[in-house]
């Protein structure tokens, strides 16, 4: 998922500190300035960087332009030479590893899936040199026909991702979806200037448990995590998967679900069901019934879009990337769709806080 970069001025960082401090928040804008600062691009880095390209590159003759990053610590540029174009992503080591990306886009190049193939790396520094798909998300084509056209290769994609025999992928189990549940209450209700008293929490906890027993996978598959219209590239008329180095095993539902109820994209509902109608025909077998596979798919929209919702407002306070507020209202709204419908999460609705 591409997004527009900040900048990474150190008078800005001094500034925001001493203002900010003065309203008792110094250990929270600390802990943002020194993540602003270590993120830049120093000088000292742009050297190791461009040493590293000009051998991998065997040339001097090229240039380096800064990219949209995605919701990480990972920065992309463009490198360019007379003839041929890279990109480069790199993350300083001790915030962000580049392994996971490097062994997935390994094992996913194996198995003949559609992902950015890799040059060269240096993992003690944090860098990649690799294949440039350029510069058309999915997204960009949401309002035009070739948009579900290339969702149906999507489909084919996901439905070959999960053939995959993949064991060594972390499980996206009860602890894992618990956690992504407690985002909202830690970052969504402070960027709310809200408060819950412990009844409330204790309220949203069970919550979540119920929710969370009722879409826990009875068996589990490969799953991108994130497989949405922004992470899906489009290169030369073919499909491309990006930002999978998160990917888990987990429930068949989860990456049609990234798809269809896709927090960027507002999908029909008719177009939603006819999906997972056709996804439905190909896994009975995980399903008691096809009343049971929708409630799942409204359940497991449920549990992401409260994961998503604390996501985005940690990425506004802590990251420092507010252009996703933006896509607040909508998630909330969906949240709130989804919970009047189940008298079991009824109590959503009132809990939920509301935007200033």
């Amino acid at each position: 998922m591409y997004i527009s970069p900040r900048s990474c001025s150190p008078q800005f960082s001094v500034q925001y500190l001493h203002v900010t401090a003065n309203k008792g928040t110094l250990n929270t804008v600390l802990n943002s300035a020194i993540v602003m600062h270590e993120t830049c691009l120093t000088s000292a880095r742009k050297t190791l960087l461009h040493d590293w390209l000009s051998e991998q590159l065997s040339s001097q003759s090229w240039t380096l332009t800064p990219l949209a990053g995605d919701a990480s610590f990972k920065r992309y540029h463009r490198c360019t030479t007379d003839s041929l174009s890279h990109i480069v992503a790199e993350a300083l080591p001790e915030h962000l590893s580049l392994k996971p990306t490097i062994t997935l886009t390994q094992t996913l190049l194996n198995a003949d899936m559609p992902v950015p193939k890799i040059y060269a790396t240096h993992l003690e520094q944090g860098f990649i040199l690799q294949e440039d798909l350029g510069d058309q998300m999915l997204w960009h084509l949401r309002d035009t026909s070739a948009f579900f056209e290339h969702t149906h290769h999507a489909l084919n994609y996901l439905h070959q991702l999960q053939q995959l025999p993949i064991t060594d992928w972390p499980d996206m189990d009860a602890e894992m979806l618990l956690q992504e549940c407690q985002l909202l209450p830690t970052w969504l209700l402070p960027h709310c200037k809200q408060t819950w008293n412990e009844t409330d929490l204790a309220q949203y906890r069970t919550l979540c448990r119920t929710l969370i027993d009722a879409i826990e996978p009875r068996t589990f598959v490969p799953v991108h995590r994130d497989f949405h219209s922004r992470n899906l590239m489009i290169k030369d008329q073919k499909l491309y998967i990006i930002d999978f180095q998160d990917a888990v095993m987990g429930h068949c539902l989860y990456d049609l679900v990234s798809l269809t109820q896709d927090c960027y994209v507002p999908w029909s509902h008719q177009a939603q069901q006819t999906h997972l109608h056709a996804f439905y025909l190909k896994n009975t077998h995980q399903f008691e019934s096809w009343a049971h596979c929708q409630r799942l798919y409204d359940w497991i929209g449920l549990q992401r879009y409260l994961k998503i919702a604390g996501i985005f407002a940690r990425l506004s306070q802590r990251d420092h990337k507010p252009q996703f507020l933006k896509y607040m209202p909508a998630v909330l709204k969906h949240i709130q769709s989804i919970a009047q419908r189940y008298e079991s999460f009824n109590p959503l609705c009132t809990l939920l806080p509301t935007l200033s």
